[in-house]
């Protein structure tokens, strides 16, 4: 705030202060929406690895200063709107003990991100799904919205799979797909680099 003060006291124009704060805008980066799968099939150590890494990327938003929106989902979900990360860490570690057990719902997060997707805090938002995606089906009307949204709102899906079964004609609908191996010892910086190059607002 203090910024943008100071520029607008250099600016006579009301021309140029208004490219100002377009630029301004522009630095900001798009917040995040995360979906975990805490069903049956993640049960233990896949579980494990995607609330980890669901941490992780909560480092990230923090220290980028983004909003983010937690999905905990199975056959049924759980939310939780951060607007001030760095000052949740209560919220955060409730929430990430949570655990449904049961079967399978993709549809359900995938609604629930694009109902957020309409509201004013996380329309530039993208959306990472971790997930083994040992599922077998999903509501078509869901996944025209998912295209909808990549295809006209320039929303990015991005997949993070912790199985060597997941379904395939989910994961096709992902923008990108990332997959966790317990050997694999560069995935953390995959993910980091790829989840930086989420759109900036404006």
């Amino acid at each position: 705030m203090t910024f943008k003060y100071e520029e607008q006291q250099l600016v006579s124009s009301q021309h140029t202060l208004t490219e100002i704060h377009q630029k301004v805008r522009q630095k900001e980066k798009g917040p995040f929406i995360v979906c975990v799968d805490t069903s049956e099939s993640m049960t233990g150590r896949p579980e494990q690895i995607a609330k980890v890494l669901c941490l992780g990327i909560l480092k990230m938003a923090a220290k980028d200063n983004r909003r983010a929106y937690l999905i905990n989902f199975s056959m049924g979900i759980e939310t939780l709107d951060l607007l001030d990360i760095a000052n949740s860490i209560d919220a955060i570690a409730k929430f990430l003990r949570m655990s449904f057990y049961g079967g399978t719902d993709i549809s359900l997060p995938l609604y629930e991100a694009l109902r957020q997707l309409q509201t004013n805090h996380y329309q530039d938002a993208d959306v990472l799904v971790i997930s083994d995606f040992i599922m077998y089906k999903v509501d078509e009307e869901v996944l025209q919205n998912v295209r909808y949204h990549q295809q006209n709102k320039g929303t990015k899906f991005h997949s993070l799979t912790l199985s060597n079964e997941p379904n395939p004609y989910i994961l096709n609908f992902f923008d990108t797909n990332w997959a966790y191996h317990p050997e694999d010892k560069g995935i953390i910086q995959s993910l980091t680099a790829g989840l930086k190059s989420i759109r900036e607002e404006g």
